[in-house]
C-alpha cells in the first residue's frame, strides 16, 4: 500500500487545510493510500492567534523544531509527500531546503508569496521574496486554487501544474433558504474567513457601501466579527 505523508500548516480547525485536502481523505484512501499527517501547528495555537492576538515564540519554536526533526529521520519513509505551501513560514529557502525531501506536490490556497513579496519590511523581501518560487522549482508537482497563480507558475516554465479550486463537499454543506425566508426581498452577500484574514474586507468597504446606498443588501461574515459603520 503507497504511503501518502501530508504536511499542512494546521489540524483540521484551520479552514484552509480542511478545505483543500483532509476533506479527500476518503478519496485517497479508496485510492489505496496510508496517509500519515503531521501538521505544524494545532488548534491550541489558532485559538491564542485568533481569539487572544498571540504568536507564542515558544510554542513556534517548539513546533519547528519537532518538524525538523521528523523530517531529517523520517522523510525518505514515504511515496508521496504533500506539502501545504511551505514547511516552515517565515524561514528562507537555504534553511527551509535542509529539510524538503527527494520529491515531494505542493498543494497552495493562497497567494502567500504576496506576503513575502510585497512585505512592508524591505529584508523580509530580501530574504523571502523568491522562497516560494524556488520551492516551486524544486518539487515534482504543483496544486493551486486559482489561475492567477497557475500563470505565475507558467511565467517559470513549470508545466506540472493543476488548477484546483477550493470547495465545500456539497453532501455535507446543504443550501439554507432561512435567510431568504428572513429577507425575501433584499441581496444577500456572504465572506467565509477567519480573524486572521477579515481585515481583507477593509479594501471593499466602500463598494459594499455604495452596493447598500442603491440596493437593499445583507452582508453575513462568517468566522470572525467585522463592523461597517452606518
Amino acid at each position: 500500500m503507497p504511503t501518502l505523508l501530508y504536511l499542512p500548516r494546521f489540524d483540521e480547525s484551520g479552514a484552509s487545510s480542511r478545505y483543500r485536502v483532509y476533506q479527500y481523505f476518503d478519496n485517497f484512501k479508496q485510492a489505496g493510500f496510508n496517509i500519515t499527517v503531521k501538521p505544524l501547528l494545532n488548534h491550541r495555537y489558532l485559538k491564542m492567534l485568533y481569539f487572544k492576538h498571540r504568536r507564542p515564540k515558544f510554542f513556534l519554536l517548539q513546533a519547528y523544531i519537532k518538524r525538523a526533526l521528523f523530517l531529517l529521520f523520517f522523510r525518505s519513509s514515504f511515496d508521496v509527500i504533500l506539502m501545504d505551501g511551505e514547511l516552515f513560514p517565515f524561514l528562507p529557502y537555504f534553511v527551509e531546503r535542509l529539510f524538503l525531501p527527494k520529491r515531494f506536490v505542493v498543494d497552495q490556497d493562497d497567494a502567500i508569496f504576496h506576503t513575502y513579496d510585497q512585505h512592508r519590511l524591505r529584508f523580509v523581501r530580501f530574504f523571502l521574496g523568491n522562497k516560494i518560487k524556488k520551492l516551486w522549482k524544486r518539487c515534482d508537482f504543483i496544486i493551486l486554487c486559482n489561475n492567477y497563480m497557475k500563470e505565475k507558475v507558467l511565467a517559470m516554465g513549470i508545466q506540472n501544474v493543476l488548477v484546483l479550486p477550493t470547495v465545500v463537499n456539497a453532501d455535507i454543506y446543504k443550501p439554507c433558504l432561512q435567510g431568504k425566508k428572513e429577507f425575501p426581498h433584499k441581496t444577500i452577500i456572504g465572506w467565509v474567513g477567519s480573524p486572521a484574514t477579515v481585515f481583507f474586507l477593509d479594501h471593499i468597504r466602500d463598494a459594499l457601501i455604495r452596493v447598500a446606498q442603491k440596493t437593499e443588501i445583507v452582508f453575513y461574515v462568517i468566522g470572525a466579527h467585522y463592523l461597517i459603520p452606518g
